[in-house]
């Protein structure tokens, strides 16, 4: 087709040059000749460039038609394979070789009309973490295809990962009305009450995906995290068990399992989960970060700091971390290291009120006391129920 395309456009401009030479040499040599003459002599050229030019027309646009057609197919192929294993996870807890396999048909659609098309550059979007791009791909498919439910699921993950539950509530919401009979809806609503801390509201969605989808693993896990929340160690760590069971690779869970140990001052069992965890994916930052709690606890500071470190190595923005390691060197006497890394936390989560009572603290034992009550001031303007901040003071 492409070949067609190039030959019409040589053949295209020869005539046009042939045309505009010949015309010029009856321009210059024939200046008397009849006017009728010349029109009779230029019709066979305007014929030609008429009939090239429609056939210039017609193989740009058969070589338009004929790539969407070609990536149309592409993308059906594709995602008929991948529609199954994208069903139960939010893009990014997809597998490696999943994530490679669809960020090479995504790349691959340049110019995407169907909304299986939008859905693929959505979804190579979301695994690299561009959740506004992401987002808006979502949409176009969508609109193209309203009864995209997983569209609409994804979408909600996107805006989960945003922080903006309200609007992945509503997509979690539509998917579900969409798919009633699917898992994957009632999963990511579980997971969006649980972070706006309505755990009972959570655990009823978790509940409902077990229903519908008895091997979803993921609902096990956010289940756990629910029991975990409140109190309940041991059922939480049945739910972990049975997550793990079903995916023995599922490093999440793994690490889910060590914050429970850890929760019941197991460390000694929580650092083997978190080692499993570390084992099984070492870009997960909150399994560095509990592992650096368990040397923590167990009094041995310089690990616990290496630990901390390796979270914020892979999350440059992790303001929780960077608070323990700062915690750390204040257990160690080092109190100007300790603001320095307070300071960092705050710089990251300016609404840190623990980072500021920290930093309070480290002033204090600096006997430096008007700078230690103007921070226990800011914890408390930040979090009036600091109760910590007014002992501090």
């Amino acid at each position: 087709m492409e070949k067609n395309l190039i030959i019409t456009i040589i053949a295209f401009v020869s005539v046009v040059v042939v045309s505009a030479f010949l015309g010029y040499i009856v321009y210059k040599k024939k200046k008397d000749t009849n006017i009728i003459l010349m029109v009779l002599f230029f019709i066979p050229s305007i014929l030609s460039l008429v009939f090239t030019g429609k056939e210039l027309w017609n193989s740009l646009s058969d070589c338009i038609i004929g790539k969407e057609i070609q990536t149309a197919e592409l993308v059906g192929e594709q995602y008929e394979n991948i529609l199954s294993e994208i069903r139960k996870f939010q893009p990014q807890d997809a597998s490696d070789s999943l994530k490679n396999k669809i960020r090479s048909v995504g790349e691959r659609i340049s110019n995407p009309i169907t909304a299986n098309d939008f859905f693929l550059k959505a979804y190579t979007a979301h695994i690299d973490e561009n959740y506004d791009k992401a987002i808006e791909y979502y949409q176009k498919s969508i609109e193209l295809d309203p009864n995209g439910a997983i569209a609409y699921s994804n979408m909600g993950a996107a805006y989960t990962k945003k922080g903006n539950y309200d609007e992945a509530i509503e997509c979690y919401k539509r998917a579900g009305k969409l798919e009633p009979n699917e898992a994957y809806p009632y999963n990511g609503l579980g997971y969006v009450f649980a972070l706006k801390g309505n755990h009972d509201k959570a655990g009823e969605y978790f509940k409902k995906a077990i229903d519908l989808e008895p091997d979803f693993e993921g609902a096990y896990n956010g289940m756990g995290v629910i029991y975990i929340k409140k109190g309940n160690y041991i059922e939480g760590i049945k739910y972990f068990e049975k997550a793990i069971q079903l995916k023995p690779d599922y490093a999440e869970a793994y690490k889910n399992m060590g914050n429970a140990y850890a929760e019941k001052g197991d460390y000694d069992k929580a650092g083997e989960y978190y080692d499993k965890a570390i084992i099984l994916d070492s870009n997960l930052t909150d399994a560095f970060y509990g592992m650096g709690g368990v040397y923590y606890s167990k009094g041995n500071y310089d690990k616990a700091i290496e630990y901390f470190e390796k979270a914020v190595n892979i999350k440059p923005d992790y303001a929780e971390a960077y608070n323990s390691i700062g915690n750390m060197y204040g257990k160690k006497g080092n109190y100007d290291k300790a603001i320095e890394y307070f300071e960092k936390a705050v710089n990251i989560k300016p609404d840190f009120a623990e980072a500021y009572n920290s930093m309070g603290i480290m002033y204090f034992f600096k006997r430096n006391y008007d700078k230690a009550v103007e921070y226990f001031e800011k914890a408390i303007e930040l979090e009036p129920d600091f109760f910590v901040s007014y002992y501090n003071m």
